[in-house]
């Protein structure tokens, strides 16, 4: 499901890694906590694990990446399904610490024509959402960018 390209030490010292996955969907419910809840349980119960999640308001948003085609599952529940997606993400223990780190890797992609439909950071992640189809490029414009080649 993923590759990854590890990045030797660099300048600030800190490794890093490149990775990119494609089997990936984003899946949208009205209904808050409860409604990510009901998710969260179909999620499991279809062997989809849960790669991040929200609750703004009354709005619940997962990230899945699934073995199968979750759309008539969630559709069920009254999800909206997006499909056809994959994740391009820096990895690196240091990488909360250092916003221009954050920053860098926006800046190659966008540079490199990629339009992320969403990016989630985590102190040890950052990750941005594209179509499956973009990924392969965009892990290697971040790979350029943070010190290796593929």
């Amino acid at each position: 499901a993923g590759r990854e390209s590890v990045v030797h030490a660099g300048a600030e010292g800190a490794g890093a890694a490149v990775v990119g996955r494609k089997d990936l969907a984003r899946v949208r419910l009205d209904g808050g906590a409860a409604a990510l809840g009901r998710a969260l349980d179909l999620a499991e119960s279809i062997g989809a694990s849960v790669r991040a999640s929200s609750v703004d308001g009354d709005e619940a948003r997962l990230l899945l990446a699934c073995p199968a085609d979750p759309t008539e599952a969630f559709s069920e529940i009254g999800g909206e399904v997006e499909r056809d997606l994959g994740a391009v993400s820096v990895v690196s223990g240091a990488l909360g610490e250092r916003p221009g780190a954050l920053r860098r890797a926006l800046d190659v992609l966008t540079a490199a024509g990629f339009s992320p439909g969403s990016v989630h950071t985590a102190p040890l992640r950052w990750s941005a959402i594209l179509p499956t189809a973009e990924i392969d490029d965009a892990v290697r414009a971040l790979h350029g960018a943070f010190g290796g080649a593929p």
